[in-house]
């Protein structure tokens, strides 16, 4: 029995400069990336930010890959 997920998660640039500014973080702000290991279309994914956890779930994208 495999009790461990081999996982592994990346996060795309959330702005030009991969810093959320002021003014920028008066709008709602796209958090997307990839996953590969184990991950399958349709599980969750949880990303934390300064307190605020957000949930997004696995899709294939249209070159196979798995994203979020």
């Amino acid at each position: 029995l495999d009790t461990r997920a081999a996982n592994a998660i990346s996060i795309d640039a959330v702005a030009d400069d991969n810093v959320v500014n002021r003014s920028e973080s008066r709008m709602p702000t796209l958090i997307s990336g990839a996953v590969t290991g184990d991950a399958q279309p349709g599980d969750n994914v949880a990303v934390a930010v300064n307190g605020h956890t957000f949930t997004g779930v696995v899709v294939t994208d249209e070159h196979g890959a798995l994203r979020y």
